[in-house]
This record gives C-alpha cells, structure tokens and sequence, in this order.
C-alpha cells in the first residue's frame, strides 16, 4: 500500500498500489451506496438488516467498513472487526462490473492490515453452505477450514423485528424490499448487475423454508419454489455453456436431481451462475451461438436478455408462492 495521493482530504484513505483502487475507512453518508453494493452481491438477509449492521460497524469502537474506490465510484467493501481475541471479516463484496481484477483480495489484505496493527494475530471468517462458491477465493488467500463448529442464539428480537409493527399474523419478513442496484455501466455490466439482482431476489424466496415446503406446490401446473431454481439453474446451464459456449459433456448441464434440498439447490444455483458470469465476461456481446440445433442462431446479447427476463418472471412467481405459504412479501 501506498500512503494517500496529494490533495486527498481523507487522512485514512490509502492506494492498493496493484489496483488504482482507493481504499478507505466508509462513513455515515456511504451507507446507501454500500448497502447497494451488498444487495447487488446477494449478501443481505432478512434477519440482519444491512443498514444496521453498517451503522453500528462504522459507530463501534473495534470495528470499520473499508471501501474500495475505483474512479470515484464505490466498487468493493469488506466489514472487518475484532473482539480482543480474534478479528473477523463480513461483507466482502466486489461490485459485478469489477470481478475477477484482483479487488477482493486487495480488500482482504486491507482487512488483515486493519487487524494487524490492533495487536490481533489471527483473522476469521465464516461462509455460509449455500454460497461454497467463494471457497476457492479464500483457499487462494490461505485461509484454512477450522476443525470447529459455529453455533449461534438469538438474544432479542432482530433489529428489523424490533422496529417494525407486522399486522396481526404477519411477520417483519414480509416487509423486506431488496431494491434493484443503480448503476451507470456499459450494457455487459449492466445486464449482469439486474440479472444478479434477479437471481439472488428469487434465492432469498426459498430461505428460511424447510425442505418440503419448497418443494411443496399449491397450483395445478405442479410448480415449486424448488423446482424455479433447478429449472433456471439447468436453463443457464443449456443457453450459455451449450449452446452458446458449445460445450457437450453431460457434467455441464446435469445439476439438479429429485433428493435436491434448499441448500444444495441454492449451491448448485449459485455455482452455475459464476460459471455462466465468467463466460459472459469473456464473450463478445456480439458473438453467435455455435450450436443452435434447427433453431435460428441468436447473439450472447439475446441470452443475457433472454435470462433476465425468464429470472424475472420466475422470481415473480416466486413472490406469489412464497406469499401463499406464509406471508412473506417483498423483492
């Protein structure tokens, strides 16, 4: 790290020298861009409402949101904090139209910077079952699975719980609206960030349900909140890695089966969509399918298009389902 430019009026603000990323220290009036950013990466939930925990890291004595800046425009931020005895690390999330530059690991090494110079020698983090896509990132970086188990009690009543008056029968879930990211990007960026945003809308309406309720379906045509991510999962799968990407092999479309659970489902989910993102990144908008079959070949820009508005209308139906089970409204 390099220490801030001339001119720069933030005494914390610091250059990742490899990145052109600024990095510092967030602050009240970053709240909405960071939980912005958090929303766009799938990382928010309904029991720990991310204005809050952003509020009380930033206002707490052992704790901080950094935040990367790319040309003026908040693109990365990691939560990090320490009890005294171990630091750990939330929030880590790199917004779509910056993946795979290296600005997550710049964010993390500020982490463990952060943490260093409070006297802490050992940094944590955890990483939920359904996104065991980021493993691979962390396993990069050094950082080992523990032969330990994480247990957790609710004390009180969630913040949003606490400040929220749901009518009778209601809960403070139905009142969660996950807005869709702003952003001013290229067309590429842009479709990513909604269709990330529409996938992660449809994922939040299967948490908190058990297995047979997911599974469960209250309308004549069989569909269930399960059966909308398979299907997306094995449709992502078929328009970007088959017939577009051309490839062939059985392992690349076969990612759902009838034993699927929540969790396994949102994992296979997610794990499709990283792969499908990454073909997407590296793809001309412009470029044709290769294998079409005895249809007419259309462009990756009609695919992207073409997932978006299927993620969308299925996350509609999601919302209906979802509804009818136990009330739960909200994007």
């Amino acid at each position: 790290m390099s220490r801030r430019a001339p001119g720069d009026s933030r005494d914390d603000a610091v250059t990742l020298s490899d990145h052109a990323l600024r990095c510092r220290p967030l602050v009240s009036h970053d709240r909405d861009a960071a939980v912005a950013l958090w929303i766009a990466a799938g990382l928010t939930r309904e029991w720990n409402p991310p204005d809050v925990d952003f509020d009380r890291a930033v206002t707490g004595p052992s704790s901080a949101v950094l935040g990367g800046f790319f040309g003026g425009h908040l693109v990365a931020t990691v939560m990090v904090g320490h009890d005294g005895h171990r630091g750990w690390v939330y929030y880590l999330a790199v917004d779509v139209t910056r993946r795979g530059r290296g600005d997550g690991r710049a964010l993390m090494q500020a982490a463990e910077t952060w943490v260093r110079e409070r006297g802490i020698t050992k940094i944590q983090l955890m990483v939920r079952t359904s996104n065991e896509s980021v493993l691979g990132f962390y396993d990069a970086l050094g950082y080992g699975a523990e032969d330990t188990v994480v247990r957790s009690r609710w004390l009180d009543a969630s913040p949003s719980a606490a400040s929220i008056s749901p009518a009778p029968g209601m809960s403070a879930s139905n009142f969660v609206d996950r807005k869709p990211p702003r952003l001013c990007g290229n067309e590429r960026d842009t479709l990513l960030a909604l269709l990330t945003y529409q996938r992660e809308s449809l994922i939040g309406k299967l948490e908190g349900l058990s297995d047979d309720a997911a599974r469960g379906s209250i309308v004549a045509s069989g569909t269930s909140l399960l059966w909308l991510v398979t299907h997306l999962t094995r449709a992502q799968a078929v328009w970007v890695l088959v017939r577009f990407a051309g490839m062939t092999d059985d392992e690349n479309v076969t990612t759902t089966d009838d034993g699927d659970t929540v969790d396994s489902a949102i994992r296979a989910y997610r794990l499709m969509s990283a792969r499908v993102d990454e073909v997407i990144m590296a793809s001309d908008l412009d470029a044709l399918t290769v294998d079409s079959g005895d249809e007419t070949p259309v462009s990756l820009r009609w695919i992207v298009a073409h997932l978006l508005e299927e993620t969308a209308r299925h996350a509609g139906h999601a919302d209906i389902l979802r509804e009818v089970i136990d009330g739960a409204t909200g994007r």
